[in-house]
């Protein structure tokens, strides 16, 4: 669990594959997405701290006129190749069968949430730990975060980017499994080994408030012994 960051593209996940179900045998399903929601993070700010971005969710209107007018046969890719954007877009499905009346539509969102700690170059990795409630464990199935987690199970890592600012490099944490407004700790490490830490107890690092489907940008804080 204890690795380097990385910035090898190839284990850079930055898009999420969406699957449509229907009960009904026989059924076929016809499906729509929105224009996506985006904000692009600043690749050269420095000494910022922005706990969260304004990314708005759809409207109601807006998302209700999604037309499903797409034959669904596998799931489907959303999202882009980009470490720098975070984005909302929606899914609208709607299910037909001869005999029978269509079904409403539904709609469903895919959010791709985005952490950039912007750090001296010096960092080997950085690694992340978060949970639903301040302070607490997550109460909300699926959460990819949790606070002070003893198995490392729960233990996520960045990929490294590239900062146009001279000697820093962006550690970035992306994430498809956020659906709430969230609270996050981070911890930056200067050796892949787990003992060289900067800073006191993980329990005193410093917290910040998130949410899903935009961004927070940090390049100023960072602990030091």
């Amino acid at each position: 669990m204890n690795r380097e960051s990385t910035n090898d593209p190839s284990v850079a996940v930055t898009k999420a594959d969406v699957r449509i179900d229907c009960e009904t045998p026989g059924a076929s399903i016809m499906y729509g997405l929105s224009s996506p929601l985006i904000v692009m993070a600043n690749k050269n700010e420095t000494f910022t701290t922005v706990q969260t971005v304004d990314n708005p969710d759809i409207d109601v209107v807006t998302l209700t006129v999604i037309n499903p007018t797409q034959s669904y046969s596998s799931p489907i890719t959303i999202g882009d190749e980009s470490l720098y954007t975070a984005r909302k877009d929606y899914v609208a499905a709607q299910a037909t069968k001869s005999g029978f009346t269509p079904s409403t539509a539904g709609y469903e969102g895919v959010f791709k949430s985005l952490i950039i700690y912007r750090l001296q170059t010096d960092k080997a990795y950085f690694r992340l730990e978060g949970a639903t409630i301040y302070g607490s464990s997550s109460h909300i199935a699926g959460f990819p975060l949790r606070i002070n987690d003893m198995t490392g199970k729960y233990i996520l890592y960045a990929y490294t980017g590239t900062s146009e600012k001279a000697d820093y490099k962006d550690f970035i944490w992306i994430s498809y499994e956020i659906v709430s407004v969230w609270y996050q700790c981070g911890l930056t490490v200067n050796s892949a080994d787990y003992v060289a830490l900067d800073g006191p107890n993980w329990e005193t690092s410093m917290h910040f408030t998130r949410t899903y489907g935009t961004y927070g940008l940090n390049t100023q804080w960072e602990q030091t012994q």
